[in-house]
């Protein structure tokens, strides 16, 4: 079994702090689900169906699409 779940990142207008070298994340990516729009991450995770044990975990930018994990 596998399942995605997003990822929400904090994207900034103004950089935080004196040090900040970029204005938002340039990994995090936009996606669209159930119509709402989504900025970050996605989580993957693939279960064992028969013993619910976590088989493996993967995070994606929220642009990849489930079935290509």
């Amino acid at each position: 079994m596998q399942d995605a779940t997003f990822l929400a990142i904090a994207r900034a207008d103004k950089p935080r702090g004196p040090e900040a070298k970029t204005r938002r994340n340039k990994e995090g990516t936009w996606a669209k689900k159930g119509g709402k729009s989504h900025f970050g991450y996605k989580l993957h995770i693939k279960t064992d169906i028969d013993h619910g044990l976590i088989r493996a975990v993967e995070t994606t930018p929220a642009n990849v699409h489930d079935s290509q994990k």
